[in-house]
């Protein structure tokens, strides 16, 4: 991309609806509670439940083994985080934490499944949010490859 008119716009500007709550507790999500800088999941740990934030911000960051770290985003009411090594089966590539004092909602893996296959409309809109975050990642990513290093700094 050579024109700020072509900027990739962030996945999260038109993002879709929550999962209503009602649904998650259906298919037994709990809400857990997170004192500001508390550790949601660690880089590294199996992912094993969907989460959606219910209130506060969640970070999500990657540490390397030379202690430097990159944050991929932040998540506020409304979002789910974490949601492609839930997917693959694969541990997560990212630590979330806690920006602020927050409560997130947890559902297991395989009830959370269960309320993807019963529910049609909800699969396809978190998969055209999952899709959206893609897009704008490798977009992102194509900058980062190929554009001069003051356009860089401005993404």
């Amino acid at each position: 991309m050579t024109s700020d008119s072509k900027r990739p716009t962030r996945p999260d500007a038109d993002a879709p609806e929550s999962i209503p709550v009602a649904l998650l507790e259906r298919y037994g999500a709990r809400l857990a509670r997170f004192d500001k800088e508390a550790v949601i999941f660690d880089q590294g740990d199996p992912a094993t439940h969907f989460h959606q934030v219910a209130s506060g911000r969640v970070q999500m960051v990657v540490t390397s083994e030379r202690g430097r770290a990159f944050t991929q985003g932040y998540f506020s009411a409304g979002q789910g985080f974490g949601e492609p090594p839930l997917f693959s089966g694969t541990a997560y590539p990212a630590s979330a934490l806690a920006v602020e004092e927050s409560t997130v909602w947890k559902c297991p893996r395989a009830a959370f499944f269960k309320l993807l296959t019963e529910h049609a409309d909800v699969h396809l809109a978190l998969t055209t949010a999952l899709a959206r975050r893609l897009v704008y990642k490798a977009m992102m990513l194509g900058e980062l490859a190929v554009e001069e290093a003051q356009h860089r700094l401005v993404a």
